[in-house]
Order: structure tokens, then sequence, then C-alpha cells
């Protein structure tokens, strides 16, 4: 049986070379890593939340797309019905800010038309679509109050914009199609579109679409309010590597004025940070997600680029961040790994103090004894039964006999052999026998043996029928004198394998818990195995 001072002086050894290498980890990864996986994903972070600000606007615009499904499919919108479509969508734009018109147009080329305008609407309706016809512009105050009506040429085919084409080919009808960035006819400025189509019921041949429009000014105006940090931009990426900014702004200065907007190649960037974050973009836009760190006029940045709706979407939101304004993150993430090795050394100390404390009071014994039951003089002896019970030391008064029949009781037997099994399924123990629950020692003469060979033998045989002579080598049992009481000594230490007691043709299996030992069950014994 190993001894106290080489179980604790392992364990401490062991603790504390955990300690300096978790300490040793934690600053080796840290400092190689910190500044590259924090700026990351603070970055990550920023350009997510830009994104999540862009679906702040999108979902109510798919909700109302999805209502007016719903309406075209109980055939609730006519398209040739101006006044009637008036009172049902004019409410819904209203409460969209960002939305500026609106268009429900149908596989034979009627349309309806809708834009606001500053102090009323103008609507644009058409029959089935024939090159050269006239259509019908109003203008109107509200929904049914008209201001003005007045003809003119249809000049194009709605049926040929995109976000028709792109509704007709989504893979189920009710599904919302966006459009990238392109130009408005009505309009002659550039947004994007959502799309949805339908089919009223009991007419299979005709598809209707509607459609919301945003226009690139006041999406613009919206995403260059968002501020992840005091020194952040926001950029609008089109697949072909054009940024969306103001034409006639100075580029060079960050106050972006919501008119005139338009998307600039990179060629054509005056500004040189925009310029070096779209490098960014163009060297790395394969990825679904796009941090990298940048040079720009002799200052650090970073830049985060992904797409704004799906992997498949032609359009990229992008976050451009000085360094400077995540010095905070860097020293917090610091702070953070200085208190977890301050954590991890409190921890440890605390682990060895137990440690200390623990094999000091469980194998006060083994120092004296050298792992032996025969070595226990005495003095130690006393000292162990005065301590009393506890999870590696447990009394029985007999070895065979009922105390209060006077009679040999195979139960007895059976109860300090359970203990045996539990402390060698368990951390190990001494168990003295000849010492009742009281700490007294009242000594195994009851049992009656004819010398102290007899009681050797009777534990060995035991023993051997009971746990079996294979676990011989974990026990170590002997008999000694005190007070002119004799007591049987038996130290047992932690085997490597599960250890049962046999009964007949039963099994159990039993543990140290406290000053107890406890029987566990079938599925008890797996699971405290398994973490063992």
């Amino acid at each position: 049986m190993k001894t106290a001072r080489r179980k604790a002086l392992l364990a401490i050894i062991l603790v504390i070379m955990g300690v300096m290498a978790a300490v040793f980890i934690l600053f080796t990864v840290q400092n190689r890593n910190i500044q590259q996986e924090v700026l990351e994903a603070k970055v990550s972070e920023a350009t997510g939340a830009v994104q999540q600000k862009f679906l702040e606007i999108s979902d109510p615009v798919n909700r109302d797309l999805a209502l007016l499904a719903k309406w075209g499919q109980s055939g609730l919108l006519n398209p040739s019905d101006t006044r009637s479509l008036n009172s049902k969508v004019i409410p819904l734009i209203e409460s969209q800010s960002m939305v500026s018109s609106l268009i429900i147009a149908d596989t034979d080329g009627r349309e309806y038309f809708l834009l606001r305008e500053k102090q009323s609407w103008l609507t644009r309706s058409a029959k089935a679509y024939r090159p050269g016809m006239q259509v019908t512009l109003s203008r109107w105050r509200t929904a049914d109050k008209r201001l003005k009506t007045w003809q003119e040429k249809r000049t194009f085919d709605p049926r040929k914009r995109i976000w028709f084409a792109g509704a007709l080919q989504t893979p189920d009808s009710g599904a919302i199609f966006w459009t990238d960035p392109y130009q408005f006819e009505t309009a002659r400025k550039p947004g994007i579109t959502a799309s949805v189509r339908w089919q009223s019921g009991g007419n299979d041949r005709v598809i209707t679409v509607a459609a919301l429009d945003i226009l690139l000014d006041d999406l613009y105006r919206f995403l260059s309010g968002l501020r992840v940090t005091a020194g952040s931009q926001v950029l609008l990426v089109r697949k072909d590597g054009s940024l969306m900014a103001a034409s006639k702004q100075d580029q060079s200065q960050q106050a972006m004025p919501a008119e005139n907007v338009s998307f600039i190649s990179a060629s054509e960037l005056q500004n040189g940070l925009l310029k070096d974050a779209m490098a960014v973009w163009a060297n790395n836009q394969t990825a679904a997600l796009v941090v990298k760190a940048f040079s720009s006029d002799g200052k650090k940045w970073w830049a985060g680029f992904q797409p704004l709706q799906s992997a498949k979407s032609g359009t990229w939101i992008g976050v451009i961040i000085p360094q400077q304004d995540l010095e905070g993150t860097l020293h917090q993430k610091w702070t953070q790994v200085i208190l977890m090795a301050a954590a991890i050394l409190a921890a440890g100390l605390a682990l060895i103090i137990f440690l200390i404390r623990r094999y000091g009071q469980k194998y006060a014994g083994d120092a004296q004894t050298n792992g032996r039951a025969a070595g226990v003089d005495q003095h130690h002896l006393l000292k162990m039964i005065t301590a009393g019970e506890s999870s590696s030391l447990e009394f029985k008064s007999t070895l065979r006999t009922n105390l209060k029949t006077g009679k040999t009781d195979k139960a007895i037997e059976l109860a300090w052999l359970k203990s045996v099994v539990a402390f060698m399924n368990s951390e190990g123990g001494m168990l003295l026998i000849g010492v009742n629950d009281e700490s007294t020692i009242v000594g195994i003469e009851p049992d009656g043996f004819e010398n102290d060979d007899k009681c050797r033998l009777h534990v060995k045989n035991l023993i051997n029928q009971h746990i079996g002579a294979e676990f011989s080598s974990y026990i170590d049992y002997d008999l000694q004198s005190i007070n002119g009481k004799t007591i049987v000594v038996v130290a047992c230490e932690k085997a490597a394998d599960p250890v049962f007691l046999k009964v007949g043709k039963n099994e159990d299996f039993f543990i140290r818990s406290g000053p107890s030992s406890i029987r566990l069950s079938m599925s008890q014994m797996i699971k405290y195995l398994e973490q063992r």
C-alpha cells in the first residue's frame, strides 16, 4: 500500500505541474492569439449587429409582402381597382418609413404603382400590356381623395423588371425575393426591391407579383447613421466591387449626406481609407465572413464583410473600425486573462492545502506502518480510535459473533467484508475489528478463536470466498493487542479493478460515502466507474 507521504507528494507535484502548465498555456496562447482572435470576434460581432439592423428593416417588409400575398390569393387585390387598392396599401406604406413605393403587376401586364411623395401619393395604373399604350396617373391627397389625373405613354413592361422575374423564379409561392441594387424606372434613383408572387384562387393562368421598393438614399442614411464604435463606418458593397456612396460628397469627410447616392467603383473612390477597405473585400470575397486588419494612411484598421442576407446574396455589408476603438476590448481581455491566471493559482493553492489535509487525516498511519497493518503501533491505533470513523476508517465490534445473541452470525462477517470491498472500490482505508461504534475497544475475544493463527486463517478464507484471492494483494491484515484486548487491523488499498462482494450467486458493488459503505445499483456502478 502506498504511503501517505508518497501519495500526498505525488498529488501535490501533479497539482503544481498542472497549475504551471495551465498558466503557461493561458499566457502563451493568449499572447499569440488575443489580438487577432479578440479583434476578429469584435469586428465579426459588429458586422453581425449591422446585418441584424438591416433585418429590422427587411423583416417588416417581408411581413407586409406576406400579407399582400394572402390578400391576393383571396382575390382582394385587383390591379385595375385603384381606389380600393389605395385604401388597403397606403396604410402599409405609411407604417414603413423606408419603403418609397409599391407595385402590383401580373403576367398579363396589368399594373398598379404607388409612390410616396412629400405631401401626397402618386398612382399609376395600366391594363393588359401593349407597347406604346397609355397609362393613367393620379395624385391623391388621401387614399380616396384624388387631386389630379392625367395620361402618359407607357415606356416599359413591368414584367421585364428584375423584381418580377426574380419572384417568378422563387421555388415557392409566397417566398420573398430581394434584388441587388438597381436603377428604379420611375424615381430614376437606385434602390433595392423585395417581391412576392401568388395566384388568385380559381385562376391558374395569371400570376401576380407585389413589390416594395427601398431607395438607396434612405438605406444609405440608415446605414451611415449606425455606429458600432466612435470611429467606425458601415459600407454596402455590390458583387461587382462597387461601393454605395454619395456622388457629390467629399469622400475625405465622414459626414454622409443622403442624397445623390449611387454605387461607385473602387477605382473612382477619392477616399484612401475606403479604397484600402475595398481591397480587403476584393481579396477575400469568396469567404462567407471576412475579418481582416489593414493599414491606411499610417493607421491600423479592421474590416469585416459578410453577405447582406445569405451566402448567395450579391450584396455585402461591411464595417471598418479603427484599432484604437478596440483597445478597450484588448485591455478588458487582458484583465480577464490575468484574473483567470490568478483564479487558477488560487484554485491550485486551495487544492494543495486540501490534499495535505486530506492525506494527512486519511493516511496518517501510513508514514509509521509503511502501508502494512502489522506495523501499526498502539499509540497510533489509539489516536485513530479517538479520532473516530471517517471515509477511510471504520470500526466493527466482532468478526463473526452477534453480541446480542452470543452466536455466530453470517451477517456479522458480511458486514465487515462489505466495508473492505467499499474501501477497495473507493480510495482505500482501514478497518478495525474489535472496536465498537462508540470508539470503545471491546476486542474479538467473543469470537472464540482458539489462537491468533486460527483467526488469521478465518479472515483469509472469508476474503478468498467472498472477495477473491486475486485481490489479496490489496489487503493486509494482522492482530494487535491494546489494553489487553485483541483487535484485527485490516488495511485496504484502492483496487485497480472493480471489486464485488460475492454471496452465493449474488455479487454486490459497494463504495464509501462518508463514514458509511453503500451499495450501488448496476446503472449507478457503471456511471461511478466511468467517472472514477
